[in-house]
């Protein structure tokens, strides 16, 4: 039996892995018998398949995303990636909304890793949320970004973003 850290690592590899256009799929292959992955690769913020994304004035808001099929019935992890492109990080607040409209606070902090490409511009980083905060795993995800120093006159851009759920049947 594999550890769980070992399982997560390789969880985060596929999915940075798809994240750089290395294969993937809209659902992770298994790691155990009981531990299934779904969600989406990273989807253009803006709904097309090529662009800028939305530019973060106020609020971004990424067009939905659907998962569904997701069996899973105990969630264990939970990634959500975010193409940024000229964006004050420290500056940035996040918000997830799950399929029944409940929000979740994404933390962005500087995250534990960054890929230098993302789609076709910007930056990827992942960020981790409790899997507890998450009560529904099938239909429509969106995430929203605002920019909380509303002063400055920023040109960042939410380009695009992903979302991984991992658990057990």
């Amino acid at each position: 039996m594999r550890s769980p850290l070992w399982t997560a690592a390789m969880l985060s590899m596929t999915f940075f892995m798809a994240s750089c256009g290395g294969g993937g799929s809209d659902v992770t292959p298994n790691t155990s018998p009981d531990q299934v992955s779904c969600g989406f690769v990273p989807k253009y913020a803006d709904g097309f398949s090529n662009g800028s994304g939305r530019p973060i004035n106020l609020t971004a808001t990424t067009e939905p995303q659907p998962i569904s099929q997701c069996s899973i019935t105990s969630l264990t992890f939970v990634t959500v990636g975010l193409c940024l492109k000229d964006a004050v990080l420290s500056e940035l607040t996040a918000k997830l909304t799950q399929p029944n409209n409940t929000e979740i606070s994404v933390a962005l902090t500087a995250p534990a890793s960054a890929q230098p490409s993302c789609l076709t511009d910007g930056t990827l980083m992942t960020f981790s949320l409790p899997a507890a905060s998450i009560n529904q795993t099938n239909g429509l995800w969106k995430l929203s970004v605002t920019d909380t120093n509303n002063a400055q006159y920023n040109n960042g851009y939410l380009v695009g973003w992903s979302l991984q759920l991992t658990g057990n049947r």
